[in-house]
């Protein structure tokens, strides 16, 4: 966080405008380019740490895409190559691939069962 927001928020941090308010107060008197100035370092500061928390976001949601096609990419080689002729079955493997964690993969077997494997790191 930067500074100067930081000071600005311990004075009251449940209260934003309050803080907004208080940091017009405490400043001293400045001519306009340096308040100016201020108010840009400021926002920069702001966007760097918000472009910061997307970039984390964005990692998240990565991992999590990647982690849902996986399964679908298993249950499309399932359902290409399943032999067996009992619905049930079936059902059974796409169930165990959709409650699979993430810590555990699968191949699947030219026959259209599955095996379940640990992830490498």
């Amino acid at each position: 966080m930067c500074e100067h927001i930081q000071q600005v928020q311990s004075v009251q941090p449940n209260n934003e405008r309050f803080n907004e308010e208080a940091t017009l107060i405490q400043a001293p008197l400045k001519d306009e380019k340096e308040i100016r100035k201020d108010m840009i370092a400021q926002l920069r500061c702001l966007i760097k740490e918000q472009k910061e928390e997307m970039r984390e976001d964005m990692q998240i949601l990565k991992a999590d895409r990647d982690f849902y096609w996986s399964k679908m990419d298993w249950i499309s080689g399932v359902l290409d190559f399943y032999k067996g002729k009992d619905v049930e079955s079936l059902k059974g493997i796409i169930k165990e691939i959709l409650y699979l964690p993430y810590e555990k993969s699968v191949r699947v077997k030219r026959d259209g069962t599955i095996e379940v494997l640990e992830k490498m790191a």
